[in-house]
């Protein structure tokens, strides 16, 4: 027989015996309600559906049979990676740094016995002394702080501003808080890796004492990208930025303990540039914020734009605040004086847009007035009139807010966020016109100078409007180590190398991830009195790393890489350099929503990229769409086991290093030095 009851569409099927589905009555439950939101905004969190025993009244009540199954169901869900340093709240800092690394450390040619000139006067540094190197028989080298100590520390660096909410502005005077140094009890160390990569240099044992705030330790971190902020000059003229973790907070006020989540941990990331050799100094400003399990130790994982150029420039989408917020610390040009507002630098009218898969983003706002049109591809402009012009008309952004922007838009709605949460975002340039005049052009030309400002005449087109400065990878794609980017091995050895893949943000569950390795060419000096020439290759020979086979992304986006030494380099550098160096590259695979299949890669395997030559040459050798660099994955390989400590007022670190980095005594790999 069939039967309505309350015109619900339950329907009894009575064969005999009641029909069963899955262990459970089919007429005694209703529908499942819909899945409920994630019970978290950001990181792993759970969604939850109920559904309800609905009683029959011709069946008999008290069945055991009845309403068989739960009456909830669960299942995981992770809407997107926490924004780590960039959420609220947080503190910005800005003052000066010392680093007294030694400068010998650069020089290759300083680890060949005959280089060295022994009767030379190698006192350290206070006494006004420097180490002298032979280059050749007619001239001799004077290095700078050849035998720095490697102390490295915060000096006149105080707390700028204090942003803790989005609803309200940061605040840079009205706050307590606002004027404590930032002090470092302790002095830490700056080690570099090894003098031909000195993209992987160490602070280890940095300690931070905010008075008022906090004490607490900082994890061991590597610089994360060496970017050319100055259009003449060496490393002088370059930015770099560290990001660690601060761990066993000891919080001074209980005040800021809850102001801060009673948090135990804490995410901290600071740029330095402007170092001068003769006071071994420089600028610093950086930024302390929160941190989850899913925040990467050393970099970012969530979304970030990028550019060969400028680097890389993470970035945060605030649905619940209405707010875009970007970390431009590293990206900015500025002056040999550090000055922002310098007029040669072509920046004109910064604006934010995004490139949406589809057309519907015209369905939320006025597509007529917001297009612009590059080399063919549309863009909508998420800003306009320059709302970004801060970075090049003044210094504040800098000194104050540690170069973190936040910007509102608060005319968004929740469709406008949904299509952002999906789509490429980036940051262009309207160069040689106004504003008013970009957006009535009917279609702009687009030039590389974006990607390469120095290979590019700016004022060689009257017809150029817009290039882009950052944009995010086509399909939002970015691949992280989750710990550390660079290890000191020994034969038989095995570094794990948790891997984070995102896409615009989110996870990317059952993608294929690989390590790969390419022999790597560097310009290095020559040390002329060697009767063998130096070798400029790197990453040789392979044969003696085993690689881990083709894993697999979990839900979380984490896949576990792996690297284990089989044998010994030998010198195949020469120079008085033993062992090697090994950058290494992360080669992400997985199919889009759409079916595309995208193929990505990054890490210190890709250094020069910003060549076009040597970008088109890897993605051809490695069948890739997109390379990066903005990570230093390396390996060092020695040829006898070495362990260098270092011990800075409690936290130890055991590092494994071609040389004792503070004096010339061994340049062998059998050396043991305990400052």
């Amino acid at each position: 027989m069939t039967m309505f009851v309350n015109k619900m569409e339950i329907v009894l099927l009575y064969l005999g015996s009641f029909l069963f589905i899955e262990g459970t009555l089919a007429d005694d439950w209703s529908e499942w309600s819909s899945w409920s939101g994630c019970s978290v905004t950001c990181g792993p969190g759970v969604r939850h559906r109920q559904r309800f025993c609905i009683q029959v009244d011709s069946l008999p009540r008290n069945r055991k049979d009845s309403c068989r199954g739960s009456k909830n169901q669960y299942k995981d869900c992770y809407e997107q990676l926490c924004p780590s340093y960039l959420d609220w709240p947080r503190v910005h800092f800005n003052g000066k740094f010392v680093s007294d690394s030694p400068s010998a450390n650069n020089y290759r040619c300083a680890f060949q016995p005959s280089e060295y000139c022994p009767t030379c006067d190698t006192s350290r540094r206070e006494t006004g002394a420097m180490a002298s190197y032979v280059k050749d028989a007619n001239s001799s080298q004077i290095l700078e702080n050849a035998l720095g100590n490697g102390h490295f520390y915060f000096y006149e660096t105080e707390v700028t501003s204090a942003c803790w909410d989005g609803e309200s502005d940061c605040v840079s005077t009205d706050d307590p808080i606002v004027g404590k140094q930032v002090k470092n009890p302790h002095h830490a160390r700056m080690v570099d890796l090894d003098p031909d990569w000195q993209q992987a240099t160490d602070i280890i044992g940095l300690k931070i004492h905010i008075p008022g705030l906090l004490v607490a330790p900082m994890t061991r971190t590597t610089l994360n990208s060496l970017i050319k902020r100055q259009k003449e000059g060496g490393d002088t003229t370059a930015v770099v930025y560290y990001k660690g973790k601060l761990t066993n907070i000891k919080w001074i006020d209980p005040v800021y303990k809850e102001k801060f989540r009673n948090a135990t941990e804490l995410s901290m990331r600071f740029h330095l540039d402007q170092f001068q050799f003769e006071e071994m100094s420089g600028r610093l400003t950086g930024t302390i914020g929160m941190t989850s399990p899913d925040d990467c130790d050393m970099s970012y994982g969530a979304r970030v734009m990028k550019s060969y150029v400028h680097g890389e420039v993470p970035f945060y989408v605030s649905r619940e605040h209405k707010k875009l917020v970007f970390d431009l610390g590293g990206a900015i040009p500025c002056s040999s004086s550090g000055n922002f507002s310098a007029s040669d630098f072509n920046l004109k009218v910064l604006d934010v847009v995004v490139s949406p898969s589809n057309d519907e983003f015209c369905n939320f706002i006025d597509c007529k007035d917001r297009t612009l049109t590059c080399d063919g591809k549309t863009y909508f402009m998420l800003t306009q009139g320059g709302v970004l012009d801060t970075v090049h008309t003044s210094q504040n952004w800098y000194s104050t807010y540690g170069g973190v922007l936040e910007i509102s838009i608060d005319w968004a709605t929740d469709a406008v966020f949904d299509m952002l949460s999906k789509s490429q975002m980036g940051i262009i340039n309207q160069s040689s016109t106004s504003d008013a005049q970009f957006r009535k052009s009917k279609k702009s030309t687009y030039s590389a100078c974006g990607l390469f400002p120095d290979r590019c005449d700016h004022g060689s087109s009257s017809e150029e409007h817009c290039w882009i400065f950052v944009m995010e990878n086509p399909n939002g794609v970015n691949i992280k180590p989750t710990r550390e980017i660079t290890r000191r091995l020994n034969r038989g050895e095995t570094w794990i190398i948790p891997t984070l893949s995102s896409s615009y943000g989110r996870p990317i569950k059952n993608a294929s991830v690989e390590l790969r390795i390419l022999k790597t060419l560097n310009d290095l000096e020559e040390c002329k009195q060697n009767t063998v020439s130096c070798s400029p290759v790197l990453a040789s020979p392979k044969h003696i790393l085993k690689l881990n086979d083709l894993m697999h992304t979990d839900a979380h986006g984490l896949a576990e890489l792996s690297v284990k030494v089989v044998g010994k380099p030998g010198f195949p550098r020469r120079c008085g350099l033993d062992g090697q160096i090994y950058p290494l590259g992360i080669i992400l695979t997985y199919s889009a929503a759409d079916g595309r299949i995208v193929r990505v890669g990054e890490g210190g395997m890709f250094d020069g990229i910003s060549d076009p030559f040597n970008l088109k040459q890897v993605k051809k050798q490695c069948n890739l769409q997109q390379a990066y660099n903005s990570v230093q994955i390396t390996v060092f390989l020695c040829n006898r086991s070495f362990t260098f400590t270092i011990i800075c007022h409690g936290q130890r670190s055991r590092l494994r290093h071609s040389i004792s980095t503070w004096f010339h005594k061994d340049w062998s790999c059998s050396s043991n030095f305990l400052p």
